[in-house]
């Protein structure tokens, strides 16, 4: 990290937050390496299909602020959301849950 210039951290939404272990990396690295983080730029940004993003954004972005980090996560929202739902897809998903039933 103290070669690093900046810090870029995405992660898919997973009901509402970001993927377990990525955040578990963030919070961990801000932890250890929290001095050599300091006035470093940082993003982050969240994929999701329906909702959750500005959660898991937000979550994924409070050690930045914390570590004093700046750049455009402290801005607004970087979001990027998936193609809807195909109907064949739809149609694949009932029969699995026909299956499950």
């Amino acid at each position: 990290m103290k070669e690093s210039d900046a810090l870029i951290v995405g992660s898919p939404v997973y009901y509402g937050q970001p993927n377990g272990a990525v955040l578990a990396i963030v919070q961990r690295l801000c932890y250890s390496a929290g001095g050599a983080l300091s006035g470093k730029p940082a993003a982050a940004f969240a994929v999701c299909r329906r909702g959750g993003a500005t959660a898991s954004f937000q979550t994924m972005n409070m050690p930045f602020m914390m570590m004093n980090m700046p750049g455009p996560s402290q801005g607004h929202g970087r979001q990027a959301y998936a193609r809807p739902v195909r109907a064949h897809n739809l149609h694949q998903l009932h029969q699995i849950e026909g299956t499950l039933q």
